[in-house]
């Protein structure tokens, strides 16, 4: 097991809990340097448990779930947090548990076990079949006014970047330049009231955008 976790506090807890099981071994843990996945090559771990909200400067733990997930396929991600909507877009990026911070220690390992394992985790409770939104995350309609405010293209362009699509890969599929895709993001960004990528995401999400 691999911990990505920036609060030392929470990666001393894990490596106290877990790793005194016999089912896991930690092969390694990085509170700074959160982006470097060479340090994931290196440990050759069969899990990783990624905190979502990374401080700055380091990328939100959407993206670097992202980038784990398309670079290191066979490594299983376990999301760490207690922000519950962006719970569905790491699903939606490959996530193969979500952990709730206050889930019980009891309920740690035998979830984690399943993971490995290969078994499809369970979504924490109330992330399905809530009544407002196909991927079980409460519209809000603040966030559904702000989306609102975005243009047709500007929701395409945000649809790509919940799907975690470069800017250059973007500029291909649209036949425009990287630019022009970075300008529509400024007017994406300054209309969500947002300042990064995931957070454009979340606000899709809470608004209902990516359940169309």
């Amino acid at each position: 097991m691999f911990v990505f976790e920036d609060e030392s506090l929470m990666r001393w807890a894990l490596r106290s809990l877990l790793g005194s099981s016999r089912e896991f071994a930690f092969v390694g843990e990085s509170g700074t340097r959160l982006t470097d996945l060479d340090l994931l090559r290196r440990a050759s771990p069969h899990l990783v448990v990624l905190d979502v909200m990374l401080p700055r400067p380091f990328p939100h733990g959407l993206d670097v779930l992202a980038r784990i997930r398309a670079e290191l396929p066979e490594v299983k991600v376990a999301m760490f947090s207690g922000h519950r909507e962006y719970f569905a877009e790491a699903r939606h990026r490959g996530a193969h548990a979500i952990i709730e911070k206050d889930t019980e220690p009891d309920a740690l390992l035998p979830k984690l076990l399943r993971v490995v394992e290969g078994a499809d985790d369970e979504m924490p409770p109330g992330m399905h079949g809530a009544p407002n939104g196909a991927n079980g995350v409460r519209r809000d309609p603040s966030a559904a006014a702000s989306v609102r405010r975005l243009t047709p293209r500007e929701r395409e362009i945000g649809r790509l970047v919940a799907s975690g699509v470069p800017n250059g890969q973007i500029a291909t599929r649209l036949a425009i330049s990287e630019t022009t895709v970075q300008e529509h993001l400024k007017h994406i960004f300054t209309k969500l009231g947002v300042h990064n990528r995931a957070d454009v995401v979340r606000i899709l999400i809470l608004g209902g955008i990516l359940d169309d």
